[in-house]
């Protein structure tokens, strides 16, 4: 056999797929989601993903062939022979180059078939292997929903709907029957709203035989984005979760938002997935999950200098699978952590279990306190990261934050900042001046007093607790107003409002009514996205026509405010340091979609205890610990990390001693008192606050923070 990785023909394949990406058009790309993985990921993806037993492998989203590449690199070098190697890729062009790249490895495989189309359209589906594959691997194109309901780029895209129909129809026609039900329903089930990256793992894990691979490159916030439930519950009902393989600062990916994270997973078999996840034994099997920092590069391989030799890649996917039997062994940088399967398990159950279609598939997970059965242990509730800090106790009192009468979500998202978002200038009484967005150039406009609520829009304007008299930041409130043109329709629908108890909605004054207007043919871009204002998704969206039952509602008219905009508390969903838990005035101002909220119904729980008990040690370790590292070094902190963070049982009268510690907290203050500290420590363990555990516990937690917070940054560790 010829020395295959200096064989010219590979190189000027490579050489030629190079020089192609470098052509393609970047609002193209990223209409179709065509950001490559590139060769030295690809590599070291496939030497985990690869053993003796995969000879079909597919890639249903191929790109020009980065994956399949390396693929048929592992197999030669392991001196084995593929029984086929399929792509499929929806641009034309791509697919041409992803052709001319694996025809370089066609000796190595019996059946190689590249195949221009998309993934979903059962044209192309109908060349799946029905019995599935002993390797799915891919990198699955981040395509927003608007995107492709637009339909943008020159190549045909099925809309969202038609990607759920097909979806169901491929992956109905290869489950085993008595599987189907549940994955119909997650098929069903998943938001409308899910990029594209949604369907596509599901149609990838539906290609996997039983006992075969999945291994996909995702952002290391699959877990924790909006609509990432489905996909957890996914992979926990019929895959044993392997390896997780993470970056560090800088990255793989230099311009990133977000950490990449490469997953890797095995198919169960039909006798294990039908077992409910709440029923699953406790095993001694874990998740090995490695960061790999730059110090680990080398001679062109992303673990080059963790190992020199000649096969790198082979010899990480040696010391990987030694790490899972339990025998580490310090490596130049690689960090490595094994966390209990169950444990991943139990975490799915608890952030799966608020959601109807989870408990109607998972009969007997419950909706109670977290980890109630025997079987688990209380620690599992634990973040990961921090669980070696439990060494001398162990905590006794958690729960997840909606068991305990709490709500988390997400500020105000207006659809158009630029419309809806202006500056107080000057004025009083009924009439307030104000001063537009950039948009319109900052002029000033005056307005009827009532149409403009305060509003709290970035960082910035967050220097302590939040005053609203300090506040210049508005919201244009427009559901009380309307176009002179608009008034007959608002007329025509008084009954409905008198019905409501809703005041009928007044004329605007001239000024504004001009303004709106105005704004209404403004031509407002956004990415590739070029239209006017009332024609933007997320405005036009706030139409309603009048009905026997309903009263209308025009684009300039926000929906009406629910309590997720005005909270209690709130945190940045993008932070540089360690989280900080801010409260709202009361009665609590708008708080924009930049900051996570928090609230509570009950009366206990006060703007003052939440400032109090969400900033101690304990809960900032844990957001730092749940939330995902970005590109930049900060740390997103999503509503949906914020529901897994773990929590002690407190009553009414301990909120009531929470709320005078909030009180006395110093408006810039960056700490709690270690008194709060060591109570939440306490209620969580079960220990004397006066015990020394608790400060070595205390000690361990704010280092940790600090070490994660450090790591993040692009000088960490």
């Amino acid at each position: 056999m010829p020395d295959l990785l200096s064989s010219s023909q590979i190189g000027d394949a490579r050489s030629s797929a190079a020089r192609y990406e470098g052509t393609l058009n970047s609002g193209r790309r990223k209409a179709l989601g065509q950001f490559f993985t590139g060769l030295p990921l690809s590599r070291l993806l496939a030497a985990v993903a690869i053993d003796d037993a995969v000879s079909t492998v597919i890639d249903p989203m191929a790109g020009h062939g980065d994956l399949l590449d390396a693929v048929a690199e592992r197999a030669a070098l392991s001196n084995g022979h593929m029984e086929r190697l399929q792509a499929i890729e929806i641009d034309p062009p791509t697919a041409d180059m992803c052709r001319q790249r694996l025809e370089s490895w066609s000796y190595l495989v019996n059946h190689l078939l590249i195949r221009a189309g998309d993934a979903f359209d059962p044209r192309a589906s109908d060349a799946y292997l029905t019995k599935g594959y002993d390797l799915v691997i891919t990198n699955p194109p981040y395509v927003r929903y608007q995107t492709l309901a637009a339909q943008n780029g020159d190549v045909p895209q099925l809309s969202p709907d038609e990607i759920r129909r097909h979806l169901g129809e491929i992956v109905g026609a290869r489950v085993p029957p008595e599987e189907s039900l549940i994955w119909g329903a997650i098929i069903e089930k998943y938001s409308g709203l899910a990029d594209l990256s949604v369907p596509a793992w599901i149609l990838c894990a539906a290609l996997v035989r039983s006992g075969g691979v999945l291994a996909l490159v995702a952002p290391a916030t699959w877990r924790s984005r909006n609509y990432g439930d489905v996909i957890e519950y996914l992979l926990a009902k019929f895959f044993r979760l392997e390896y997780l393989i993470e970056d560090t600062q800088p990255g793989w990916f230099s311009d990133a938002l977000v950490r990449t994270q490469l997953v890797v997973a095995r198919r169960l078999t039909l006798a294990e997935a039908r077992v409910p996840l709440s029923e699953r034994r406790v095993s001694d099997a874990v998740v090995v999950t490695v960061k790999v920092s730059p110090s680990a590069s080398g001679n062109d391989s992303l673990v080059g200098s963790s190992f020199p030799d000649e096969n790198p890649e082979g010899a990480f996917s040696t010391w990987l699978r030694e790490t899972r039997r339990g025998r580490r062994t310090e490596v130049q940088g690689l960090v490595s952590q094994l966390n209990p399967l169950s444990a991943v398990l139990e975490e799915t159950i608890a952030s799966g279990r608020r959601r109807s279609w989870f408990r109607s598939l998972e009969l007997g997970a419950g909706a109670g306190p977290l980890f109630e059965k025997e079987q688990q242990s209380p620690l599992s509730a634990v973040p990961a990261a921090i669980r070696p800090v439990f060494e001398s106790v162990t905590p006794v009192n958690l729960a997840l934050p909606d068991v305990l009468g709490l709500s988390i979500s997400q500020g105000l998202r207006t659809g158009c900042n630029g419309f809806f978002y202006a500056d107080r200038v000057d004025g009083a009484g009924g009439a307030i001046r104000i001063r537009l967005s950039a948009l319109f150039d900052n002029e000033e406009l005056v307005v009827p007093a009532g149409c403009l609520m305060p509003v709290v829009r970035r960082q910035s304007e967050v220097t302590g607790p939040i005053n609203a008299a300090q506040l210049t930041g508005r919201v244009l409130d427009l559901s009380g107003w309307v176009l002179p043109e608009d008034s007959e329709i608002v007329e025509r629908a008084r009954h409905l409002y008198e019905r409501e108890g809703i005041p009928v909605p007044k004329v605007m004054p001239l000024e504004l009514a001009n303004f709106v207007r105005r704004a209404a043919e403004m031509v407002y871009t956004s990415g590739h996205e070029a239209k006017r204002i009332r024609e933007l998704s997320a405005v036009k969206t706030n139409v309603r026509t009048t009905g026997t039952d309903r009263f209308p509602r025009f684009w300039y008219m926000l929906p009406a405010f629910a309590r997720r905009h005005r909270p209690d508390a709130f945190v940045p969903r993008i932070n540089q340091g360690i989280p900080w838990i801010e409260m709202n005035d009361d009665p609590p101002v708008l708080i924009d979609a930049n900051f996570s909220t928090i609230w509570s119904e009950s009366s206990a729980w006060t703007r003052f205890a939440f400032r109090a008990f969400l900033n101690t040690s304990w809960c900032r370790a844990c957001m730092e610990a749940l939330g995902t590292p970005l590109g930049g070094g900060a740390l997103k902190l999503e509503a949906a990390q914020l529901k897994r963070l773990p929590i002690p049982a407190v009553s009414a009268t301990e909120l009531a001693m929470l709320d005078a510690e909030g009180r006395a907290l110093a408006p810039t203050a960056t700490s709690v008192s270690e008194a709060v500290d060591r109570f939440v420590l306490a209620k969580i363990t079960g220990v004397p606050q006066s015990d020394s555990r608790i400060g070595e516990l205390l000690k361990g937690l704010k280092s940790l923070s600090d070490a994660l917070c450090r790591g993040r940054q692009r000088n960490g560790a």
